[in-house]
């Protein structure tokens, strides 16, 4: 009877982690410099790691309350023309008011190829009130997550509450331009802006 019920616990975990590694999205980290330009004029450059599915917010607070909220999703990675991409989707706020939505498929050539030709990949439309808003990808690359092992160990493992705690974490810099602002970064790896860069723990 002992055996039986082995036997049943790991045909069930081996169907999970079979289910588990054809649905899980890529576990890829993807490097982006940003641009954001409001009415023509820079308001930040933030510069991000993130993993496909998890949400980043990269944020830049004035020392006059003056903030800019740049929220950045890797939806789905893609190959384009065999070299590895990703859906980017993002959405920019300020003083939590929305300013532009904004998608584009990506990847390491197409952003490089706009580059040379002075031309930065991007989405620029008018936002609330008329002002014109200008996202640009400035760089771009995915750098492929280490093997973790044939995950038997794992695959039947309940998450723990500090894995969940990492995955929502946030970290906070001041800023070292001058500019007296602060940055603030959750959901991704590192983010970097305004002369400094805080690393999610």
């Amino acid at each position: 009877m002992f055996r039986r019920v082995l036997l049943a616990i790991f045909l069930a975990c081996t169907a999970g982690r079979s289910l588990t590694a054809e649905a899980a999205p890529s576990n890829d980290l993807h490097h982006l410099a940003l641009r954001v330009l409001h009415d023509g004029v820079p308001a930040f450059s933030p510069r991000l790691s993130v993993r496909q599915g998890r949400t980043a917010t990269v944020a830049l607070e004035g020392r006059h309350g003056q903030r800019y909220s740049l929220v950045v999703d890797i939806a789905e990675a893609v190959a384009v023309a065999g070299e590895a991409g990703a859906d980017l989707q993002w959405s920019l706020w300020q003083d939590g008011t929305p300013l532009q939505e904004g998608a584009l498929t990506i990847s390491p050539a197409m952003v490089q190829a706009a580059a040379l030709e002075g031309r930065p990949l991007g989405v620029r439309k008018r936002g609330l009130g008329g002002a014109q808003v200008d996202v640009q990808v400035l760089d771009y690359s995915v750098e492929a997550s280490p093997s973790e092992g044939d995950g038997r160990a794992t695959a039947c493992a309940i998450a723990s509450p500090m894995a969940t705690a990492r995955d929502k974490g946030c970290c906070a810099a001041r800023c070292q331009d001058g500019s007296g602002q602060s940055l603030k970064c959750c959901g991704a790896s590192s983010c970097c802006a305004c002369g400094t860069c805080c690393h999610v723990p």
